[in-house]
Parts: structure tokens; C-alpha cells; sequence
């Protein structure tokens, strides 16, 4: 009984059940991955061109062109890249015992650079590379193989997006592409006896170019019941879900691109204790709708949980932030240092490799650096903070007439006063007026209509503070 129990367990946990299917993505921001890569709703700096292109025009940086590198990596994979590459040669039993110490583990890594230009409403960038490889040990004894999922994507991405009407805004991004890699699997065999081995992406599958884009439109709420804002985005990722067929080399087509309808909220609350605000994300993310139809390279097809992300950042200055998610069952976390000439961003998040959330995570780690140079961060970033709202303004009290007249309201002296112009004060201050720049203390020269015979005098001059709106 015990020994069947343990059977079914390995069954159960064992690679070998299931292929590993994970999302492949071009270019997923480290900043985003620490918030359980929910981030379509907010997509506010260089990588709205990967997630919603509206999301530039709620840019929040100055103008800024840098250089991106982030690697990625899952625990022990270094190891076992060391050990896949200096097996060669070496007998089968060798080979065999070396890899043992990694079965049922699956294993990534990744590294990408890109240097890029962005500024409020527009942003290019180019993709050098940006590598994924995803690998298990399988089997056991003689029976022990390496499957190796391994993709670069490289390309030209120009994004824009504006605000069409008023709290709408739409934005697309263009994508020049070339992309190579696929699935293969390795025995011990093949390990041992090549003299020569390497993971190259060029003998995984084949490469080929293509064209593609994505389209976003984004709704601002006019007002919400706190002091913040709120916004909800709709976000079609590769329209075209190219299949690589330019130019294509190599023995197989590299894996399609996945059609992806993503519903997103974002919302931003006031902030407590020594915290700025909080951004808070909810994405239903990249449901599939043709493309890429094999799972096993990055198809959109499993469970409704593993589309449900969440997050939260929280800047505790304009430099500095921590955040947290929520991502296909698993929690997340990160923090970055975003200044004008460097960026910094760390995340730890688990990857589901299964079809359902929650049942093959993965660890992972990445850390993000950014060189460039940029500019000021403007004092007000008006597409991230909550539009002005209409304040009430106390009506100032009524002013007496000269002579005894009846009072008179702001609003009738405006009637009675068709015409006026600003003249500088001659006037000793009030109390009110104590202390402010003379200059900026205004008297308006009202004067009279000929049939009001609420004035006996050539002219009245009444006090206006700086701040009175005359059009009102």
C-alpha cells in the first residue's frame, strides 16, 4: 500500500505527466512580474509597447532614452547548465548521475536587452534579443532525457497612443520581428556522445520574420468616490498572431505568436503612513483567440485561474517602490529605484507550468538594470493624476454701495460692471493683504452704466483678490 501511494505521487509530480506549458511572451517587464504581472491597466513607462500601448499616455517619466538588461533565472539552473555542457564525452552512467540531481526540476533562464526612446504618447524600441529557455530532466537511469523549449525574439517595436475624446484614449504599436527557436529532446545518449554540445537556438527549430501589433483603448472614470483615480482597458495583443513565414531557415517554422485579449482595472488609491499612493492592478489576462495552437510552445489554452493576475505597487518616494502580487496562484514581489539617468527593478515570481494554476510552479528571478540618459520628471503628471474636479467656491459676501446704497453680490456688481480693467493698487493693504507682493494685489475699476442709479460717483473701485476668476 505504502509503495503504491508513493507511485502515484511520482506520477503525479513527475514532469513526465505533463508537458510544460508555459506563456511565452516577448519582453515581460521585471517591474511588472514583481506585481504578479499585472499590469495592463497601469503599463505607465517603456513597456506599454508589450502590454497596452495606451499606456503611454499616462507616461510618467520625462523624456528618457537608455539601455535595458534583465536576466532571468529559476534556482539551480547554472548548475545545470554547467553540467549539460561539460558532459560531453563522458560514459553514460556519468551523464546519468550528474543529471540526477535535477530530476523533476524544471529549470529557465533568460536574458534580454533593449535600448530604447520614450517619452509621454510615443515610444521606440529595439529588441535585440530576448532569449527563453525552459528545461526539465526527465526519466530515470538509461531512460533520462533533457526536453529543451528555448525562443529569442528580437525586432523593431514604435508605439503611440492619445486621448481621442475626452477620458478615452487609444493607442497601437507596430512590431518588426524575427524569431527562432522551438522544442527538442535530448537522450543521455545524445549528451554523452556529442563533443560539441550546445543549447542553440538555431537547432532547436528553425527562425523566420514577421510583422504584427497590438491595440488598446483605455477609459478614464470622470470621478470616483475617493481621492484618486480609476480606469479600465481592453488590450488586443498580436492582431495579426504572425507565424514567422518571412524568410523563414532551419528544419521547422519557430513557434506562431498567440492572439491575446486581455480585460484589465487599474485604480489608484491615497496613500498612508510614509507611502505615496497605492496602484492597484486586476488583469484578466491574455486569453488565447488563435495563433499558436501547441501548448507546449506558449498557446493560450488552460485553466481560467492561470489568466487572473493582481497587484499592488507602492511608491514611498518618486524613486523608490515596493510591490506585490498575485499570479496564477502564486505570490509575488519586487521593488525598483527609478532615477533619471539609472533604473533598477527586482522580482521573484512562480511561473505555472502546468495547465491549471497552482500545480507546477516555478521560482523565478530577475533583476533589471537601465542606463541612458533622461529628463526631469515633470512636476505634474497629468495623465496619471486624477483629472481637476469641479470644486464648490464660497461666495464672498456682499459688498456695500457707496453712499448707502444696497449691498451688492458679486454677481450683480459683475452685471452692473460690463466693463472692466485691472489697475495697480495705490492703496495701503488690508490685514488680509499683509505680507503679499503689492504687485500681485489687483483693484478692479468698475465703472457704472449710465442708467444705474445705484452709483452717485465717476467710479468705484472694488478690492478683487488675485485668485478671482473675472470669466466666471
Amino acid at each position: 500500500m505504502k509503495n503504491l501511494v508513493i507511485l502515484l505521487i511520482v506520477f503525479l509530480v513527475s514532469p513526465r505527466a505533463f508537458a510544460l506549458q508555459e506563456f511565452y511572451s516577448q519582453s515581460k517587464s521585471v517591474r511588472a512580474l514583481g506585481m504578479g504581472n499585472a499590469y495592463y491597466g497601469l503599463s505607465n513607462d517603456e513597456h506599454a509597447l508589450f502590454y497596452n500601448p495606451t499606456g503611454l499616455s499616462f507616461y510618467e517619466n520625462g523624456t528618457q532614452a537608455m539601455v535595458s538588461i534583465s536576466p532571468t533565472i529559476s534556482p539551480s539552473v547554472l548548475s545545470a547548465l554547467d553540467v549539460l555542457t561539460n558532459s560531453s564525452g563522458q560514459n553514460i552512467d556519468q551523464v546519468v548521475d550528474n543529471l540526477s540531481q535535477f530530476q523533476g526540476d524544471p529549470l529557465y533562464g533568460g536574458a534580454s536587452i533593449m535600448p530604447y526612446y520614450a517619452k509621454k504618447n510615443f515610444s521606440i524600441a529595439l529588441l535585440i534579443a530576448d532569449a527563453k529557455l525552459n528545461f526539465t530532466i526527465l526519466g530515470r537511469d538509461l531512460d533520462t532525457s533533457v526536453d529543451v523549449t528555448g525562443i529569442s525574439d528580437s525586432g523593431l517595436f514604435v508605439g503611440y497612443s492619445r486621448e481621442v475624446v475626452e477620458n478615452i484614449y487609444v493607442g497601437a504599436t507596430l512590431k518588426g520581428l524575427f524569431r527562432v527557436g522551438g522544442r527538442r529532446t535530448f537522450t543521455v545518449i545524445d549528451i554523452a556522445q556529442n563533443q560539441n554540445f550546445d543549447l542553440d537556438f538555431n537547432d532547436l527549430g528553425g527562425g523566420g520574420a514577421g510583422f504584427d501589433a497590438d491595440l488598446g483603448v483605455t477609459y478614464e472614470l470622470p470621478r470616483v468616490p475617493w481621492d484618486g483615480l480609476a480606469r479600465v482597458s481592453m488590450v488586443l495583443n498580436n492582431v495579426v498572431a504572425t507565424d514567422f513565414s518571412i524568410a523563414r531557415f532551419g528544419g521547422k517554422a519557430p513557434p506562431g505568436l498567440v492572439r491575446m485579449l486581455t480585460l484589465s482595472g487599474y485604480a489608484r488609491f491615497p496613500g498612508v503612513w510614509a507611502f505615496d499612493h497605492f496602484d492597484v492592478i486586476f488583469d484578466l489576462a491574455e486569453f488565447g483567440i488563435g495563433g499558436e495552437t501547441d501548448v507546449d510552445l506558449g498557446a493560450r489554452r488552460s485553466n481560467f485561474f492561470k489568466h487572473v493576475n493582481f497587484g499592488v505597487e507602492a511608491p514611498l518616494t518618486d524613486w523608490f517602490s515596493l510591490r506585490t502580487g498575485f499570479r496564477q496562484g502564486y505570490w509575488s514581489a519586487g521593488l525598483g529605484l527609478n532615477m533619471r539617468f539609472f533604473k533598477m527593478d527586482l522580482a521573484t515570481w512562480q511561473e505555472e507550468l502546468f495547465s491549471s494554476a497552482g500545480r507546477l510552479g516555478n521560482r523565478r528571478f530577475a533583476v533589471r538594470f537601465a542606463f541612458g540618459v533622461g529628463s526631469a520628471k515633470p512636476a505634474v503628471a497629468a495623465a496619471t493624476e486624477s483629472k481637476p474636479r469641479s470644486v464648490p467656491v464660497s461666495t464672498p459676501a456682499p459688498t456695500p454701495a457707496p453712499n448707502g446704497g444696497p449691498l451688492i453680490t458679486p454677481s450683480e456688481s459683475q452685471q452692473s460692471a460690463p466693463t472692466s480693467e485691472a489697475v495697480p493698487s495705490t492703496e495701503p493693504a488690508t490685514s488680509g493683504e499683509a505680507g503679499r507682493d503689492p504687485s500681485s494685489v489687483q483693484r478692479r475699476v468698475v465703472k457704472p452704466e449710465e442708467d444705474d442709479d445705484r452709483f452717485n460717483v465717476d467710479s468705484y473701485v472694488e478690492k478683487v483678490p488675485p485668485s478671482y476668476n473675472y470669466s466666471q
